[in-house]
């Protein structure tokens, strides 16, 4: 079984449990790997294993704007 998630509805997703569960408010951006070597940064990982099986990833600099 294949599920595909639109990007907007991804980042919708993302920024609703942020608000939610940290209280922070966040905003997407292009992934430069250049410059996240050059910060520090922090990385989570959910795995999710049933029916459907899959993992959903979130990096992010330590920088708050």
């Amino acid at each position: 079984m294949s599920a595909a998630i639109p990007t907007a509805k991804l980042h919708e997703i993302t920024k609703n449990v942020w608000s939610m569960v940290l209280g922070f408010r966040i905003q997407p951006m292009k992934f430069d790997a250049g410059k996240a070597g050059a910060q520090e940064f922090v990385l989570g990982k959910v795995t999710i294993s049933g029916t459907w099986q899959g993992a959903v990833t979130l990096g992010c600099s330590t920088v708050i704007f």
